[in-house]
């Protein structure tokens, strides 16, 4: 796969996936106010509160992660969420969106007559999400960059496909243990090489007029991309990692949304039966309108109150859930269940390869072993960077469902490593 080493660049923003919940249980807790100067960046006023459902601390007493994954903690309204990452994280946006590979090829597309046409399309259905739209005003006002290009570079991926950018592939690795004793969703968050030291978690709360918590979640999230398209979680117990997979075709119809929002969407909910509604419910017995992505991908989902995990494939022919009651679930870039026409990618082959060559996962030390295999040289689980792959893990995450406790590394996760990041749920 000679053409594999090229269209990674223009997915750099737009891939990802999984999820934990939070409230770290580590001897030494850091006051979350110090994460806005941990982060780098404009300064922004970071408004912290006294209580968060959730919450974030760092092994050894250190500033919120190290500088490769620093760890926000804002709260306020949607807008105010916004604005705040856009001010602590404008140095890594402007890097992500004026320094990458992909800049100017996503910039081309939006001059284009047919790249105005989808945008425009695209636009039109967000904008029936007024806070999904708060919230990229406010990344554009903190981060100084203009709201037009905050949203084109939210719809990098679908982009991605249309220009067929692809030979490619990237993003992710997702193994779903469920057994009586133990219930696991183990995640490596791949992407290109600049996102390596771009990408950072939020710890947000959200807060409406009156001061009620609306929201109250955690995610990785890719520079002046919305939260949710990699690991997130939130305070109802639900855990997200997602897996790109690449369908040859996109959903066009009006109503679509980009993947960008669909994942920002995914955190709000409240059950596992709300968000199979959201995303598979008939037109007229829906309160709210169906969420259809224009672009397909896998998502990855920990119900912590019923000990369940379930892999669902979104594409254009609908869903198709997955669970086991006994054993153990993977899920890399590539459809499993879905009879949809998608790119073809050798390092999904080749993982699942190299999966098979060893002992399945059964506790949280035997994931860290998978997740971190580097066996195959060339197409490794754990990924370096080293073509022919050029994309790298970028963070992992483990989820403990019964434990309510997720582990986030940004090291090489194996057996016996020490987390960058410890949170509770």
């Amino acid at each position: 796969m000679h053409s594999t080493t090229r269209t990674r660049r223009i997915l750099t923003l737009a891939t990802g996936a999984s999820v934990a919940l939070l409230l770290l249980v580590i001897p030494h807790p850091v006051h979350l106010g110090a994460a806005a100067a941990a982060a780098g960046g404009g300064g922004g006023g970071v408004r912290t509160t006294e209580r968060s459902y959730l919450s974030c601390s760092a092994p050894g007493g250190r500033a919120l992660g190290d500088d490769r994954l620093p760890c926000l903690k804002v709260t306020g309204s949607y807008y105010d969420v916004g604005r705040q990452v856009g001010e602590a994280f404008k140095d890594r946006i402007i890097q992500a969106y004026h320094k990458s590979e992909s800049s100017s090829e996503l910039h081309e597309f939006a001059k284009s007559s047919t790249g105005q046409a989808h945008l425009n399309r695209w636009k039109d259905a967000v904008e029936r999400y007024p806070n999904v739209v708060a919230e990229m005003k406010g990344i554009a006002d903190g981060s100084g960059i203009d709201y037009e290009e905050v949203f084109l570079y939210n719809c990098a991926f679908e982009i991605g496909i249309i220009l067929r950018k692809l030979d490619s592939l990237t993003s992710c690795s997702d193994l779903l243990v469920q057994l009586p004793n133990m219930v696991l969703d183990g995640h490596n968050e791949d992407g290109a090489g600049c996102a390596m030291n771009t990408s950072y978690l939020i710890n947000a709360q959200i807060t409406g007029n009156d001061g009620t918590v609306e929201e109250d979640f955690a995610a990785f999230a890719y520079a002046g991309i919305l939260p949710g398209n990699a690991f997130s979680f939130n305070q109802h117990g639900l855990s997200f990692a997602a897996n790109a997979v690449f369908e040859k075709h996109l959903r066009e119809n009006g109503a679509a949304l980009p993947r960008s929002v669909i994942g920002r969407l995914l955190i709000s909910v409240k059950t596992v039966d709300e968000l199979l509604d959201k995303l598979q419910g008939t037109e007229g017995q829906s309160e709210s309108p169906i969420w259809q992505s224009v672009s397909s991908f896998s998502l990855n989902i920990g119900d912590r109150v019923n000990a369940k995990v379930m892999n669902i494939e979104l594409s254009t022919r609908g869903i198709s859930k997955t669970t086991t009651d006994n054993g153990f679930l993977h899920h890399f870039n590539m459809f499993i269940h879905t009879p949809a026409p998608q790119y073809m990618d050798v390092s999904s082959m080749r993982r699942t390869a190299a999966l098979y060559s060893l002992d399945g996962p059964t506790d949280v030390n035997s994931t860290l072993r998978i997740l971190g295999d580097t066996a195959d040289k060339e197409y490794p689980i754990y990924r370096r960077g080293h073509p022919p792959d050029e994309v790298y893990t970028i963070a992992t995450a483990v989820y403990d469902l019964l434990r309510g406790v997720v582990d986030i590394y940004t090291t090489q996760p194996l057996p016996g490593a020490t987390p960058a990041y410890t949170f509770s749920f």
